[in-house]
């Protein structure tokens, strides 16, 4: 299966098991908070991050219904924490590349950006994340859902 296949298999079988999900439910964070924060921004995209907690996405008028704001949460998917220096690089460089990539893929974006920052924990010293490393995230996370 190829790396691109995996990657939208992937986004699909987690928000299927909740592990994206309001952010009420998921974090206790407040939708209309990240509404808020995204408006004064005025940025089109809000991705918060949130350390051991995960992060917090919020995109305006991006749901499927043409106008509605979606807010998300996402938890961590750091396996065990060794050094988390460099993880708060390693998900916004991951995520901003997934939407140069895929422009408009929040939800994508930050799955990605959190596989990174996982991954970047689970080492002593601020080392590069390499692709190789993201797809192993990826499929422990496949293992783990199914």
């Amino acid at each position: 299966m190829s790396s691109r296949k995996r990657l939208l298999t992937s986004s699909t079988l987690l928000a299927q098991s909740n592990l994206i999900g309001s952010c009420s439910a998921a974090l206790g964070c407040n939708g209309p908070l990240a509404a808020r924060l995204n408006r004064a921004a005025q940025a089109r995209y809000l991705l918060l991050k949130l350390g051991p907690r995960g992060a917090l996405g919020f995109a305006e008028g991006e749901s499927e219904a043409a106008g509605e704001d979606r807010s998300f949460a996402l938890g961590s998917y750091a396996s065990v924490v060794v050094d988390p220096v460099g993880a708060g690089d390693a998900f916004l460089a991951y995520a901003v590349l997934s939407l140069l990539a895929r422009p408009g893929c929040l939800a994508t974006a930050a799955i990605l950006g959190s596989f990174a920052a996982g991954a970047e924990c689970e080492y002593d010293g601020n080392i590069p994340v390499t692709p190789e490393r993201i797809m192993a995230k990826i499929d422990q996370a496949e293992r783990e859902v199914s």
